[in-house]
């Protein structure tokens, strides 16, 4: 099950020649069998077949499958009505006299000869009184998640019960679906978040209270994207406050909002995130391991937000358009990250409702680097041969479509392995007042100016940030404002994006220079929703530029997604396995693997604890068969890196990369 254990369901003839009995069995290990199991006896009845001709009455049917954390079964077995013949209890579906051991009839009362039945079972992991949820989708006030495992539906990131504010409360839940505002960075207040969930019960209780604990966590907009939590030392993002928790009495079933908990945004980072939550209680523990240094679907395709209702994940991001339509097309911008530890091509599916598509006229999709397609219900969209740890971005472009205020209208892109949908974030429009466009334009004017002046040191940033705040202290700004503000930022904008495209000789991957010259252009005709949904277009390709930047220079969330890799590698790689110290190496891999996943273990250790292996990794450097590797350069860079994450992570990843030439068993395709 998702837990983890295993159920082996057999039968077997007892007895044979001086009794016949024919008995079921459910085997149940939560460690591989490595101990002995617990043997539970579920049928021991007589080997007759009964009132059928066969002479033979076994091999009818059994079957086993689990579902969440729980198992169901069926088998088939003599029908003689003795208590005894089912240790575990039994309910029949059919008229019966226990007193007589007799089958009965329809009619209550005439003797029915004994036969061969189907008997269902089901083996609980966790009683309903102890099951606590989060949901992973709300469709309206009358039809929501109840926690079934796995999820139904398989966009459960959209109207998800976890959500961000910008303030302590939790907000309005239109539709019943928690109202989410997208993240501020800054310094103080401006980067000041805090995160909600709502849990709940499946039934009331007997007796006694329930803590239940919420763990926030957030990553990258996009697919495969790791996740961060406190323990992760990431410089984009910090978590100041515990977990918060609420109790819940016997007769409560919720929902029940988790107090607001603090998390800090800082200027450095981008606002397109993602936003996750595990809840827990000593009797239903998350299923391990925990998301952070994870991505849902990976390290296996092991569906863990979609299998395990006490996690869930906010995965949307949108740009406000205005309601009353604009010429001006805006563009969206995600992470595709593998979080796979193999070589892969990754595969999109592009979801969208017709009716949505006909409304977002010209939509078109791209692998960044890549040339525009038309988007289309169903398309794929492949990412070939990403190496473990790579990103690339995809970039949507939709019009600014008419509508009603408060009109949201998605494209969906979710993940495929094998054909199972494992993860998916979703992004469009959200029709809006002008005045809402341009507030949401100027928020993210500001987040690019915070990032240019904190993570770039660009010149002129902060005058500029200054400009915007002088700006905002006029209260509402009205359409010429907004648009004159635009056209004055024209001069220091086309001076920073010349200044970040010179830092990469990759030329420019996310047409900024094109962006810039639309902009203009409708500035010049000073339409303000043209002039904000081309300028909403500039800031969303500007930051995921900076986004790669920051990312080509380490990512801390990626930490552990390199141990399992460096793992794997010195496991399937026979030179890899052969040299000497390897068995040092997999086994502190291991330990490093399994304390993470239980919170013993974080970011802080792993600069030393990569230190530690620097005699393993000297070994491997000195063996005959890999010296043409050159890795000296890479240790020389890891131990340059020690004490810091971020530097390390890139040094580390480096020097596995190379030992991925060597792995021939590592898949090109899902």
């Amino acid at each position: 099950n998702v837990r983890g254990k295993v159920a082996f369901l057999y039968q077997r003839l007892n007895n044979p020649g001086s009794g016949n009995r024919w008995e079921t069995h459910v085997e149940l290990s939560n460690d591989g069998f490595a101990t002995a199991p617990t043997d539970l006896t579920l049928a021991n009845v007589p080997d007759q077949n009964g009132t059928y001709a066969a002479s033979n009455p076994i091999g009818d049917y059994a079957g086993l499958v689990s579902l969440g954390k729980h198992f169901y079964g069926a088998f088939s077995a003599n029908n003689t009505p003795i208590a005894g013949n089912f240790p575990q209890g039994v309910t029949y579906l059919r008229n019966v006299n226990w007193a007589t051991n007799t089958l009965l009839g329809t009619d209550g009362m005439t003797a029915v000869s004994v036969s061969i039945d189907p008997f269902f079972f089901k083996i609980t992991d966790i009683e309903a009184a102890d099951d606590f949820y989060v949901r992973d989708w709300t469709d309206s006030p009358s039809s929501g998640d109840n926690g079934l495992e796995p999820s139904t539906h398989p966009v459960f990131y959209a109207t998800s019960d976890v959500w961000n504010r910008r303030g302590t409360l939790p907000g309005a839940f239109p539709n019943d679906q928690p109202e989410n505002e997208d993240a501020g960075n800054g310094m103080g207040i401006i980067g000041d978040n805090w995160a909600f969930a709502r849990v709940r019960r499946n039934v009331v209780a007997a007796s006694g209270s329930v803590v239940v604990t919420a763990h926030f966590l957030v990553s990258k907009l996009g697919v495969g994207s790791n996740y961060a939590d406190a323990g992760s030392v990431d410089p984009d993002v910090s978590f100041p406050d515990p977990d918060p928790t609420v109790t819940f009495n016997p007769a409560d079933v919720g929902p029940f909002v988790t107090p607001a908990y603090h998390w800090h945004l800082n200027a450095v980072s981008s606002t397109h995130l993602c936003l996750a939550v595990e809840i827990s209680t000593q009797g239903d523990p998350f299923v391990g391991p925990s998301l952070v240094g994870n991505a849902p679907g990976w390290p296996t395709t092991d569906l863990r937000v979609i299998n395990d209702n006490n996690k869930a994940q906010r995965n949307m991001g949108l740009s406000t358009t205005p309601a009353r339509g604009a010429d001006a097309s805006d563009v969206f911008y995600a992470i595709i990250h593998n979080a796979a530890t193999i070589v892969r091509d990754m595969t999109l599916r592009i979801e969208i409702d017709r009716r949505v598509l006909e409304r977002l006229k010209g939509a078109r999709v791209r692998m960044v680097g890549g040339r525009d397609v038309a988007l289309k219900p169903g398309s794929i969209i492949t990412a070939p041969r990403m190496q473990p740890g790579e990103n690339r971005w995809i970039g949507l472009t939709f019009s600014a479509p008419k509508g009603k205020e408060g009109d949201i209208l998605p494209i969906h892109v979710l993940e495929l392995v094998n054909g199972t949908v494992v993860n998916g974030f979703g992004a469009g429009a959200r029709l809006g007042s002008i005045r809402q466009v341009i507030e949401d334009a100027l928020k993210r004017h500001r987040s690019l100016l915070a990032r240019l002046s904190a993570g770039f040191k660009i010149e002129g940033a902060d005058d500029e940030l200054a400009a915007l705040e002088k700006l905002s202290r006029y209260g509402r700004i009205s359409e010429a404002q907004y648009v004159r503000f635009v056209r004055e930022q024209g001069p220091f904008l086309v001076s920073a994006v010349k200044r970040m495209l010179a830092l990469e000789r990759s030329g420019d991957p996310f047409k900024l220079a094109q962006a810039l010259r639309k902009l203009a252009g409708y500035v010049g005709r000073r339409a303000a929703g043209d002039v904000a949904v081309a300028h909403s277009a500039l800031l969303n390709a500007f930051d995921a530029y900076l986004t790669m930047l920051q990312l080509s220079n380490g990512d801390p969330a990626d930490v552990l997604q390199n141990v399992r890799w460096q793992q794997r590698l010195f496991t399937v790689v026979p030179v890899l396995a052969r040299v000497k110290s390897t068995p040092v190496l997999l086994e502190q891999s291991d330990r490093f693997i399994r304390e993470y996943g239980q919170h013993r273990i974080s970011n802080r250790e792993y600069s030393m604890w990569v230190g530690g292996l620097m005699g393993v990794y000297e070994d491997v450097a000195r063996a005959r068969a890999l010296r043409r590797l050159r890795l000296e350069r890479d240790i020389r860079e890891m131990v340059r890196s020690r004490g810091e994450i971020a530097p390390m992570q890139k040094a580390h990843r480096g020097f596995l990369l190379k030992l991925q030439k060597l792995d021939q068993s590592s898949r090109t395709r899902d």
